[in-house]
């Protein structure tokens, strides 16, 4: 890994954690400046309960909300490689599908049945965000088939930054939660039918729903999923 890389990422990412912006300011131009060091045809960077390391919040790049259904199936009920549950408890929290599969990413049900088949990616990197050693984010990037894979450097530079990253999202957290304390015009309650669709929900529900980029009578949003 350069030196002179990881610093300028370091940088720059520094420079957006003293920024104080909120959450969707701050995790959108997280994801454009790592987007920047580690290239990708697709990604996600996420925001997640540091108690159950459940998916809070998405912030998506090239990836379709139809199949998130399946994303939180292959997340929390298939035993596979690199799960992000998994990750979080790793020294360096990045995982490279190609690597950590010792070159035969086909062992990874994931791989067979999600990313190749219906996203169309072959190569995977994932980091959680760690701060105050618990998960407060983070990241799926993938390319395509015929491209390079992502490199030993390339996971080793994210990890530079992962907890930098993991500080600037719980701040983020913690000052739009507060922002929003008291804002509610009632309680947001939701109730969900056996085929994972809104059966009911509140005004303020419907409202909490928008915000996590759901829509009555769409398609759970993937936090929703993951509960």
């Amino acid at each position: 890994m350069s030196a002179a890389r990881a610093e300028r990422l370091q940088r720059s990412l520094s420079s957006l954690v003293r920024s104080g912006g909120p959450l969707d300011s701050f995790a959108w131009d997280a994801l454009d400046v790592l987007g920047r060091a580690v290239p990708h045809d697709l990604g996600c960077l996420a925001t997640t309960d540091p108690a159950t390391g459940l998916v809070t919040r998405t912030f998506k790049v090239g990836l379709p909300d139809h199949l998130d259904s399946e994303v939180a199936r292959f997340e929390y009920e298939v035993d596979d490689v690199n799960l992000f549950r998994d990750l979080v408890h790793r020294p360096c929290p990045v995982g490279v599908l190609d690597v950590d599969t010792g070159g035969r990413p086909e062992r990874s049900a994931r791989w067979r049945e999600l990313l190749v088949p219906q996203f169309g990616q072959a190569h995977e990197l994932r980091s959680v965000f760690r701060s105050g050693g618990a998960g407060w984010g983070l990241l799926a990037v993938f390319r395509p088939s015929g491209a390079a894979g992502f490199s030993p450097d390339e996971a080793a530079l994210v990890g530079s930054v992962a907890t930098l990253i993991g500080s600037g999202l719980r701040a983020a957290l913690v000052a739009s939660t507060a922002s929003d304390a008291g804002s509610s015009t009632g309680p947001a309650v939701l109730v969900v039918g056996a085929d994972d669709r809104l059966a009911q929900l509140t005004a303020a529900g419907e409202r909490r729903l928008a915000e996590l980029g759901g829509a009555p009578g769409s398609v759970l949003p993937l936090p929703l999923l993951s509960v």
